[in-house]
């Protein structure tokens, strides 16, 4: 603050400072008024932690040492708020090592916190390092800006620079500099300390998971083992039972099974034993035993294959494209459609989306198929499209045909799409 006058005026700078009202005037500028002082000129000039009040006639004088004097304290401001950023970025470290060791220990909610902080770390210090350059080159040109102003200026000019003590700041804002330089050094050491630190750990719960990964791996191999076994002994078991229905079957016809209850049926309808009315020899046993055992087998076999089909609960189709497609055609087909969920992912040369909505028509048979659309924005070209039915009407290859079908009738691909179809 620069002013003509002052009121009340008082001979002695030091008088201002009576520790009561008119100090108090003066720190409400100031914040805390600690340094006052007589210019030669008849002015006076109050110093404090956050601002300057100067009393002069001729105040156009000072201007060029207020100019150096007024960067050398924002300069001091800087740095202080530096030096605090400084020790949160320590703290900071201390946190990203205790969530290294919380991922060493398998937390896998610690490694992406982990990973975070120690991007948001080093690009910190990669900001703290810019500031710095900044910090030196602004000192530089000041200082040597102030050389040159030194040999001009005057005694009263040179008064006001050993009352700011002009000399003394530029030696401890160079000082300053060389100390964060340090601190930002040690820290980027201590970063990438803890960034090796992270890819060790890292590898090691890679390590882990890969082992067990091998173990599932190998568990599910011997029960696929186990399963074929089980499966080939029922289908051998099957085989007996239904050679054992089979010829049981021909022994109560041929009278020869103790339990036949054909016996009595037939002398209560007035018949004679079927022993007498189909007599039977050994060959026809046989015969008609290995007629009936394939007859049965082969029921058998019907029954277990609808069973199997019945048991499908759902279908999961992921149809590879990668086809041109038509941008307009697809924005107006995806506008009709209901949709729920959007994946979007935006790279520098690329732009994926991904859209799903569940789609309710008559021509599904009241399945309703959750349907996948993704797609590459930046190059035009359709990736996949997947299909997921919780119970499905349909075969398989009907879900694909009427999904391939829609999208060539609503002119969002071409009719050739269909051949460069893969179903997985």
């Amino acid at each position: 603050m620069i002013s003509s006058d002052i009121s009340p005026k008082l001979k002695k700078a030091e008088e201002y400072l009576d520790g009561e009202a008119l100090q108090n005037e003066i720190d409400q500028v100031v914040e805390t008024v600690y340094k006052v002082k007589n210019l030669k000129n008849k002015g006076i000039i109050f110093l404090g932690t956050n601002g300057v009040i100067l009393v002069s006639n001729n105040s156009s004088e000072y201007d060029e040492i207020l100019y150096v004097a007024s960067f050398l304290f924002s300069f001091d401001l800087l740095q202080r708020n530096l030096f605090s950023r400084l020790q949160m970025l320590y703290d900071a470290n201390q946190d990203t090592r205790k969530l290294i060791l919380q991922a060493s220990k398998f937390d896998p909610r610690a490694i992406d916190k982990m990973q975070s902080s120690l991007s948001e770390l080093s690009a910190t210090v990669v900001l703290m390092n810019e500031i710095i350059s900044y910090m030196h080159n602004s000192v530089v040109t000041v200082k040597k800006e102030w050389e040159e102003l030194r040999e001009k200026i005057g005694e009263t000019q040179r008064e006001l620079a050993e009352f700011f003590g002009i000399e003394n700041l530029f030696s401890t804002s160079g000082d300053r500099i060389k100390d964060v330089e340090l601190i930002v050094h040690g820290l980027q050491d201590e970063i990438s300390g803890l960034q090796g630190l992270a890819t060790v750990t890292s590898e090691r719960q890679m390590r882990k998971i890969y082992e067990t990964l091998q173990e599932n791996t190998r568990s599910m191999d011997e029960m696929i083992r186990s399963s074929e076994k089980t499966g080939s002994a029922i289908n051998f078991l099957q085989w007996i039972i239904a050679g054992s229905i089979a010829y049981q079957i021909v022994a109560v016809f041929s009278g020869l099974s103790p339990y036949s209850y054909l016996d009595p049926l037939m002398i209560l309808l007035g018949l004679p034993p079927p022993s007498q009315l189909f007599p039977y020899s050994l060959l026809d046993i046989l015969s008609y035993g290995i007629i009936i055992w394939v007859g049965i087998t082969f029921v058998l076999y019907l029954i277990a294959n609808y069973l199997e089909s019945r048991s499908i609960k759902s279908v999961r189709l992921r149809i590879r494209l990668d086809a041109p497609y038509n941008e307009a055609k697809l924005v107006d087909y995806l506008s009709s459609k209901p949709l729920f969920k959007h994946d979007d992912h935006f790279d520098y040369d690329q732009q994926l989306y991904k859209k799903s909505w569940m789609d309710k028509n008559d021509k599904w048979k009241g399945s309703e198929p959750m349907i996948t659309l993704s797609y590459d924005s930046s190059n035009n070209m359709l990736s996949q499209i997947q299909v997921e039915v919780d119970k499905p009407k349909l075969k398989a290859n009907s879900y694909v045909n009427i999904v391939m079908d829609e999208l060539i009738d609503a002119g969002v691909l071409n009719k050739d799409a269909k051949k460069s179809i893969k179903i997985e």
